[in-house]
Parts: C-alpha cells; sequence; structure tokens
C-alpha cells in the first residue's frame, strides 16, 4: 500500500503507480496530488517544495526509472521557476545607490519547463 503525503488516503502500488505515471507524463507538476481528496492546497513555497521532496522519495519506490527522471527533470525546472521569481523580487525595493527605484535597461525572455519568465536586467 502507498500512503499519500498529506491527507490519510492509501492505494495500492499498482494504482499508485499508473495514477502518477500518468500525472507525470501528461500533466503539469501542481497536478501530482492526492487522486481522491486533490490534497496538499500548498499555501506558499516553501511548503511546495517540502511536498515535492517528500513525492520525490516515495515517487522513486515505485516508479519505473524513465518516468522518475520526468518528474525530476519537472521538480527541477519548478524549482529553478521559484527561486527566479524571489531572486527577481529585489525590483521591488529601492537602490541604495541612487535611492531611486532600478531603472530596467535590458528584459531577456527565458523559457524554464512549462513556464516563460522575463528577466530584468536593472543598472544604476
Amino acid at each position: 500500500m502507498v500512503s499519500m503525503l498529506k491527507c490519510p488516503h492509501c492505494c495500492c502500488k499498482d494504482c499508485a503507480k499508473k495514477y502518477f505515471t500518468t500525472q507525470i507524463t501528461d500533466h503539469s507538476i501542481n497536478d501530482f496530488v492526492c487522486p481522491f481528496c486533490k490534497e496538499p492546497k500548498m499555501k506558499n513555497d516553501d511548503e511546495e517544495l517540502d511536498y515535492f521532496s517528500n513525492l520525490d522519495i516515495l515517487l522513486r519506490s515505485f516508479l519505473d526509472p524513465p518516468v522518475h527522471d520526468l518528474f525530476q527533470s519537472k521538480l527541477r525546472d519548478h524549482t529553478l521557476m521559484l527561486y527566479a521569481e524571489r531572486s527577481l523580487s529585489f525590483l521591488e525595493h529601492e537602490c541604495e545607490l541612487c535611492t531611486g527605484k532600478y531603472p530596467v535597461t535590458q528584459v531577456r525572455t527565458f523559457v524554464i519547463g512549462e513556464r516563460k519568465i522575463n528577466l530584468l536586467q536593472a543598472q544604476c
């Protein structure tokens, strides 16, 4: 039996393998939740990263290696996106050198996994 991580539900290994294989191959990482109650509903990035780290350990025990590799790839891309979004938050702060907002001098667009981000380059 496989117990879900954030709820009391469980299922047999074969059902869990089929469900998570389909979710991983056909869906976004945000859909990798309990098949019965759709938990967890994560409230913040840290809770999300903790859940996916534990899910990685669980999935390794019953998924085929190529599917688990795809999960890890999606998890890596998702984690990079979260950190990229966090690192861009400095643009909301005032510049210590000129006591004004950071002037944006260049915008670059990157695609990480399934998401697209704009990286803003600022210079005083």
